[in-house]
């Protein structure tokens, strides 16, 4: 992580300590090493035991990392990073739509159609536009907007822990993508600020 990324995340991360009145040791490692581990681990893939010793030991940076998914801390770094990543490239914080089709979901699109698309507008507030693929049109066509779903999901599987879901627990799974797209944005967003 350069100075740059951390200079971006260090400010989003939770307070060190206890927040909770419960007691508990100081944290022993720095944080920058901690996440840069995360980072290492989510980058290539790798299982927590096989960390390499330059980090701090994996059972350390596992309870770190399984305390923020408890904490949603994952998730609220994402979008704070997602809402200056739309700023900056000038368009609203809050995204306003998804589009979901069966290309980009891979199963029956039938089970989407109901569930999907009413929790996505219930709990969401976003409009969700299922796309079928009839047997009709032979060939390719262009579906408006599917570049940009495909460029994500690019940008997710670059990070080889997202290829397959080797996590036990969806949290954490979650918690895998999120980060993912935490360094994804977190670089961007860097090399913008040194310009």
């Amino acid at each position: 992580m350069t100075d740059a990324q951390w200079a971006l995340l260090e400010p989003l991360l939770p307070l060190q300590g206890n927040t909770s009145g419960k007691g508990g040791r100081p944290e022993k490692h720095p944080r920058r090493v901690v996440l840069d581990a995360i980072f290492y681990l989510v980058r290539g893939g790798i299982a927590w035991a096989q960390l390499p010793r330059d980090f701090p030991p994996h059972q350390t940076v596992y309870g770190v990392f399984r305390r923020w998914c408890r904490a949603d801390v994952w998730l609220r770094i994402h979008d704070a990073l997602r809402d200056q990543f739309r700023v900056h490239a000038g368009r609203d914080p809050m995204p306003t739509a998804a589009i979901i089709d069966s290309q980009t979901v891979r199963g029956a699109d039938g089970g989407y159609a109901g569930r999907l698309v009413t929790w996505a507008n219930k709990v969401l507030s976003l409009p969700v536009e299922i796309v079928k693929r009839t047997d009709t049109i032979a060939g390719f066509r262009v579906v408006p907007r599917r570049w940009v779903v495909e460029r994500t999901f690019g940008w997710i599987v670059k990070h080889r822990r997202c290829v397959r879901d080797y996590e036990t627990l969806p949290d954490h799974h979650e918690a895998m993508v999120h980060i993912a797209m935490i360094m994804t944005m977190s670089r961007r967003l860097a090399r913008t600020a040194d310009r």
